[in-house]
């Protein structure tokens, strides 16, 4: 993944580095956007962050002047305005929207300071604090069940599971940048909200889901999509990777990620099932009813395909196969450390066929070469204005006598009024030992 494309004049300035970062953030009130003095913003903070679940998220912190009173009578409300923000450098460039944010659920805090100064803070969260949240107001009339179903495909979006959970939050096919990704999945029953499933599907099929500016929804760089279905902003490639150069970073920090490392992968899962079209009920005379003919060695979740022939009802049957297993380990690594294990389960694993292995042994192979690694972790600052980054993006730190690498997993901009911007960023390593 790449950094945002920016305007060329806003490029060259950032690697000039010698104008200050301007900040503009506009709010959504009676359905237009309302931009705020830039001389009001008096801090503004703002992180995303790779979640541990899967996803991507983001979120903000503004601390506004309200002397000239322009939110006064606000106080409380407000929550779930949209809130737009942008970055430029120096006069005469054009700003670069970086974030979508609403405001969180404390809405437009207003605060008296000493005499009469006046402040506004305002919380900010992206769509994905919306979609955590989606189960309180969960649009029953929406399927929780899918079946028979392909993880993503735009094309045909009534079979893609990506796009029936987010239509339950109300996100249409434009909403979504995606990838095509054909591994079919049998049965799934949504239990938890929507950003959560996402979540959880995206660290399943290694895919970057995020709340992004250009789209509502992301998801996509994943090894298992369809390599010619790939569109720009999908391109896995290394080419463009951002270098940051030694002399514009005034803090670098290098630590172990020894709580990451792990030698063996141990996945179980319980692996719906299709069977072929077969007797489900049939007629019992003696009660007057059909009966169901219960399968002994498993769980019945789903029948479809039905037809009564007689006093038989036949069906297709989706089964539960209970603790589906697969173990993983490098022994070499073992006899170094002993065994430090990870114990893996989840709802969107599949055994469709990936280069002769199923889909969950191949996860699994490739979480073990990943985790073996024992690369480090890398905390840089700049005060350059690297404010088109993301995480999930690749990155050069180009030192006086050493090179690193490493995708991004974590950044902050900080912006005072009368102090120098800092970016930061927490990149893990990739290197080939």
């Amino acid at each position: 993944m790449k950094f945002y494309d920016i305007d060329n004049a806003l490029q060259e300035a950032i690697n000039a580095a010698d104008k200050p970062v301007r900040l503009k953030i506009e709010i959504e009130m009676d359905g237009h956007f309302q931009s705020v003095f830039e001389q009001d913003i008096i801090e503004a903070n703002f992180y995303s962050i790779k979640e541990a679940a899967g996803g991507v998220s983001s979120r903000g912190d503004v601390l506004l002047d309200n002397n000239c009173g322009l939110f006064s009578n606000c106080g409380g409300s407000g929550a779930g305005l949209k809130v737009k923000v942008s970055f430029t450098v120096g006069e005469g460039l054009p700003f670069f929207n970086r974030f979508i944010f609403y405001v969180d659920d404390k809405g437009i805090q207003d605060i008296r300071g000493n005499g009469r100064k006046k402040y506004i803070q305002l919380g900010l969260r992206d769509l994905s604090y919306k979609l955590r949240k989606s189960d309180n107001a969960r649009d029953w009339t929406s399927p929780a069940v899918f079946t028979y179903s392909v993880v993503c495909d735009k094309t045909q979006a009534e079979k893609s599971l990506v796009h029936g959970i987010a239509q339950r939050a109300g996100l249409e096919v434009s909403d979504i940048d995606c990838s095509t990704i054909s591994v079919s999945i049998t049965f799934v029953q949504l239990k938890r909200n929507i950003w959560s499933e996402l979540s959880s599907l995206a660290a399943a099929y290694r895919c970057h889901l995020e709340c992004a500016v250009e789209k509502p929804l992301i998801f996509a760089h994943s090894p298992y999509q369809i390599n010619e279905q790939r569109t720009e902003n999908n391109d896995q490639s290394t080419e463009n990777i951002y270098s940051i150069k030694g002399e514009d970073i005034f803090y670098l920090r290098k630590i172990a990620r020894a709580d990451y490392y792990r030698n063996t992968i141990r996945l179980k899962v319980n692996m719906p099932v299709s069977l072929e079209n077969q007797q489900i009920w049939q007629h019992d005379d003696t009660l007057g009813y059909f009966i169901f003919i219960d399968d002994k060695e498993h769980d019945v979740i789903f029948v479809d395909e039905l037809e009564t022939i007689g006093d038989f009802i036949f069906g297709r049957p989706i089964i539960l196969d209970l603790n589906r297993s697969c173990f993983v380990r490098d022994d070499k690594e073992i006899s170094k450390y002993g065994t430090v294990a990870l114990n893996v389960t989840g709802s969107y694993f599949s055994d469709f066929d990936i280069g002769g292995v199923t889909h969950y042994e191949d996860w699994a192979r490739r979480e073990l070469a990943e985790r073996i690694q024992n690369n480090r972790e890398f905390t840089v600052k700049t005060h350059k204005a690297i404010f088109n980054s993301r995480v999930g993006a690749n990155v050069k730190i180009n030192l006086k006598n050493e090179e690193l690498a490493g995708s991004i997993n974590a950044l902050s901009f900080r912006y005072k009024r009368d102090r120098a911007f800092v970016a930061s960023f927490r990149i893990t390593e990739n290197r080939e030992d």
